[in-house]
């Protein structure tokens, strides 16, 4: 028995595969991105090929692969945010007590989307950072957010990381915060479910509707000894 079969070529499959990538996001981006992420969704699926003893593909495993394309793809775009949101304060020589370490970490578990307020912004993106696992965090101001939205909510979404923290200074209005903010927590009220968003504003900003409101007031004893 003779078999004819018709199959596109390389280019008119990688084409394929793009949209099929893209037509599953709700957040979408311009083509180049897709095109990197492309590139670094096709290397294991290339190695699973190309192995003699190949298991059966699974959704869950078509998932993981892409998952780790995004990051993989959106990764010095995420640092570069990260390193510009921080570098004020990642040289301040302040650590926590352990112990409030703690206690912040069990107000924030288990909760989807948190609006922290603190009386000194700084020092509570400090803690937050020994809160939560750095490689697993997006920090951004709300101006990084507001320009950049598409691209860092398509890049959270799809990526490994699981929290989303938005910095919100003095400079930022309340009904800005009010406006965007909720927005980014219906993102994933019903999905997502691995994913967290913290808004940190100062103390005098409003409360965001729908948002589990957590108060953080600075004092010397929640600095470690030394």
């Amino acid at each position: 028995m003779i078999i004819f079969t018709g199959q596109k070529d390389q280019w008119e499959l990688d084409d394929l595969i793009e949209e099929e990538i893209k037509n599953q996001d709700s957040i979408k981006v311009n083509r180049e991105k897709y095109k990197s992420e492309l590139q670094h969704f096709k290397t294991p699926l290339e190695n699973w090929w190309r192995s003699k003893k190949r298991e059966n593909i699974t959704p869950e495993m078509l998932t993981d692969w892409l998952q780790r394309a995004k990051t993989k793809a959106w990764a010095s775009d995420i640092s570069g945010s990260f390193e510009s949101c921080t570098k004020k304060f990642v040289s301040i020589p302040l650590k926590f007590s352990d112990s409030d370490i703690s206690r912040l970490q069990a107000e924030l578990s288990n909760k989807r989307a948190v609006h922290l307020r603190s009386d000194a912004l700084t020092l509570c993106s400090m803690l937050l950072l020994d809160c939560v696992p750095q490689p697993k965090c997006i920090f951004v101001t709300y101006e990084s957010l507001q320009s950049n939205k598409n691209t860092l909510l398509h890049a959270w979404l799809g990526g490994h990381w699981e929290w989303l923290i938005v910095l919100c200074d003095t400079n930022v209005q309340n009904s800005d915060i009010s406006d965007t903010c909720p927005d980014v927590s219906d993102i994933i009220k019903y999905d997502h479910l691995n994913k967290r968003v913290i808004i940190l504003t100062a103390s005098s900003a409003e409360q965001i509707t729908g948002v589990f409101l957590v108060e953080h007031e600075f004092n010397f004893e929640h600095l470690s000894n030394n």
